[in-house]
């Protein structure tokens, strides 16, 4: 019986039989799939850590926004003037501070650059729900009209719930009538990627 004899060139030496080619083929097949699944991988990987990255930059930015905010907050009572007799005891002007648990809005102080100094003005803010984003609108006044145009920034997308929460002798998710001003405010922020977010703040410029 006669075996079968491997193949050589003109030379004189021994070359590649048909099988030996098809299992080299197969082999740089299987190592360029595995090849292009590993680097597509490491894609899918790079993205997904710079949408975290993003994602957390934007936390910390609205954060640090809503912060300041909060922190410059300004009270002002109101106070005694002529046309109040004597048994007149001041209160607390409702209108500086507005929210329904969910929205807000307060005057707080918001700095302006000139030649020679910086100046403090007083500045109208408020938080809400648009839909599903967290939107933050100001105007540059104490008392706008309203007529008047409020800047609109857009701070967070993907938000489930907004919550204000009011520091008197506890906790309130509401604003007391007729009484002092809170001593701090909490917000709970809930998005679709950070479950469960609060951020305190204290209000420096409160009636305490």
């Amino acid at each position: 019986m006669s075996s079968a004899k491997p193949a050589y060139t003109a030379s004189g030496q021994r070359g590649f039989t048909l099988l030996e080619l098809m299992v080299a083929i197969s082999i740089t097949a299987v190592i360029g799939l595995i090849s292009s699944i590993i680097l597509s991988t490491m894609i899918d990987n790079h993205s997904q850590v710079q949408t975290q990255q993003k994602a957390l930059a934007q936390l910390e930015r609205t954060l640090q926004i809503l912060r300041d905010d909060l922190e410059q907050m300004v009270m002002r009572p109101v106070i005694k003037t002529i046309f109040n007799d004597e048994n007149f005891v001041p209160d607390v002007d409702q209108s500086q501070l507005l929210s329904d648990g969910a929205n807000i809005e307060f005057s707080r102080y918001s700095r302006y650059p000139t030649a020679t100094q910086i100046q403090k003005r007083l500045s109208r803010v408020r938080y809400q729900l648009d839909g599903e984003q967290l939107v933050r609108e100001s105007i540059a006044v104490a008392t706008p009209a309203s007529n008047q145009n409020w800047q609109r920034l857009e701070l967070l997308q993907q938000v489930q719930r907004l919550q204000w929460e009011f520091l008197y002798d506890r906790w309130e998710s509401y604003l007391l009538q007729g009484t002092k001003y809170p001593k701090a405010v909490r917000v709970s922020i809930e998005t679709q990627r950070w479950a469960d977010i609060s951020l305190v703040a204290s209000i420096s410029g409160a009636d305490l």
